[in-house]
């Protein structure tokens, strides 16, 4: 195949090449660089067979979902307004929040919703923090089901929290503990009205 290619490209090149006969004298015009530019060409044609003009772009798969899971987590510029807007000490315990939170739920929705930062996934929120009298606090909207200690429990329904007062009483490893439960552990509170009450939305809690 390849021979053929080269057998046709050498007679376009005779056609081509300009050969003019003047006064019983040959003048070849621009061979060199002619030859050179079918070297070049036939030697693309071996290594992209398929007409590529440049070698196509391989994006390794894990990498492009990667990019796409980066891409759909970006936090809600809401959330850093509300960070922003606090005073030095509560800012810094939001701060260490929002950088866990993020890096844990890199696909869940995030904003300020009744004026904290909360985030859901699949419209079922999960977690928030928000700023109290005394305190700071992390939320999590299914808490009571987590089998991680630590959480005290919050509310009628199935929430719990914790409270901090310094940045240093963070335990960055325990609040990624809770934030892989509150995956695992979900009550359906974006159906509660329409489901009358509060039901198991993931199937571990059927029986709770």
């Amino acid at each position: 195949m390849l021979f053929g290619v080269d057998a046709v490209m050498a007679v376009r090149l005779i056609v081509r090449v300009g050969v003019r006969i003047i006064h019983g004298d040959v003048l070849l015009l621009d061979v060199a660089g002619r030859l050179r530019r079918l070297r070049t060409s036939l030697d693309h044609q071996r290594r992209y067979p398929l007409g590529y003009s440049r070698p196509p772009l391989v994006v390794p798969l894990e990498k492009a979902a990667a990019h796409r899971y980066h891409r759909n987590m970006a936090t809600s510029p809401d959330i850093r307004t509300y960070n922003d807007a606090l005073q030095s000490e509560d800012r810094e315990m939001a701060d260490a929040l929002l950088a866990v939170i993020s890096r844990e739920l890199r696909d869940a929705e995030s904003k300020v919703w009744h004026a904290h930062p909360v985030w859901f996934l699949d419209g079922n929120p999960i977690v928030g923090y928000d700023r109290l009298k005394d305190s700071f606090r992390l939320f999590f909207w299914s808490g009571q089901s987590f089998d991680e200690p630590g959480l005290d429990p919050s509310g009628t329904f199935k929430a719990a929290e914790k409270r901090y007062t310094h940045v240093s009483q963070i335990d960055e490893s325990e609040v990624t503990r809770w934030l892989a439960e509150a995956r695992e552990y979900q009550w359906n509170y974006r159906d509660i009205r329409r489901n009358r009450g509060l039901v198991a939305l993931t199937e571990n809690l059927a029986d709770a």
